[in-house]
């Protein structure tokens, strides 16, 4: 199910993003992760790893894409809170490495 949840909750995005950008951004990967939140509360950890001029990545509606994923992924009865985050490409590696090392030191503790 996890799986299936994370592929679903990947291709809503992606479909949501081109549907508003069309070819203006490339958006890949979009991976997304299922979490646990300091409350017990599961929810889907969403990066967006984004090519293209970020002043056109309209701040507006982008902020609505949690509450459009998240009618979506209810219809489908996944009722994970969506949390998104836009990243440049050009920061990508950078930050899938930080984010590699943060994992390995909460592993640790």
């Amino acid at each position: 199910m996890e799986q299936k949840v994370r592929e679903l909750a990947a291709r809503f995005v992606r479909e949501d993003l081109e549907s508003r950008f069309g070819d203006a951004f490339v958006f890949d990967p979009i991976l997304v992760e299922q979490r646990v939140d300091h409350d017990g509360e599961e929810y889907l950890r969403v990066d967006i790893v984004f090519d293209g001029d970020q002043r056109n990545l309209d701040a507006g509606w982008t902020s609505g894409l949690v509450l459009r994923l998240h009618l979506k992924l209810r219809e489908h009865g996944i009722d994970s809170i969506p949390s998104p985050h836009f990243i440049k490409k050009s920061e990508w590696k950078e930050y899938a490495r930080a984010m590699d090392r943060r994992k390995r030191q909460v592993a640790a503790s």
